[in-house]
């Protein structure tokens, strides 16, 4: 701990510094949103152990918080809506890869095939693929395209 009493820990990724150890899930979530982390405070809050464990925080628990501490908000369950070729998809999650956004549209009546090539618009007429294992978070509003892949190689 600082001399200050301030404890600096890691939010999805971006540092957020926080008065004193006593801390609750609600209020680690709170400065972490005025400190400019694109969270909202009713996401998931959990804090990193080593071998890639995670614990969940509650709002209302209290934890003691030490420096170097990483924590990860994620919006729980949420559904996300994307256009896959131009028709609407909703997704379950934030989380998904490249199959699993093909498979939800494919079940969506998007004609598409689990083999199509995945890529997301990122606007200007400039697209990125995604590969069917690579794991991206996904937006509102995001647009992907799926189209046959013609390698005949």
């Amino acid at each position: 701990m600082s001399v200050d009493g301030k404890i600096d820990v890691m939010v999805n990724e971006k540092p957020v510094v926080l008065e004193g150890t006593k801390q609750t899930g609600a209020s680690l979530k709170k400065a972490a949103i005025e400190q400019d982390v694109n969270i909202k405070e009713d996401f998931v809050l959990s804090l990193e152990l080593s071998g890639g464990k995670t614990k969940l925080v509650g709002d209302d628990e209290e934890i003691e918080v030490h420096d170097g501490e990483r924590f990860l908000a994620t919006e729980n369950d949420v559904k996300i809506d994307v256009m896959v070729n131009e028709k609407p998809v909703v997704l379950e999650g934030t989380k998904q890869t490249g199959a699993s956004l093909k498979k939800a549209a494919i079940e969506q009546d998007v004609n598409i095939k689990e083999d199509f090539v995945l890529s997301i618009e990122l606007g200007g007429g400039k697209t990125k693929l995604v590969g069917d294992d690579e794991e991206i978070e996904v937006h509102d509003g995001e647009r992907f395209l799926a189209i046959e892949n013609d390698d005949n190689s």
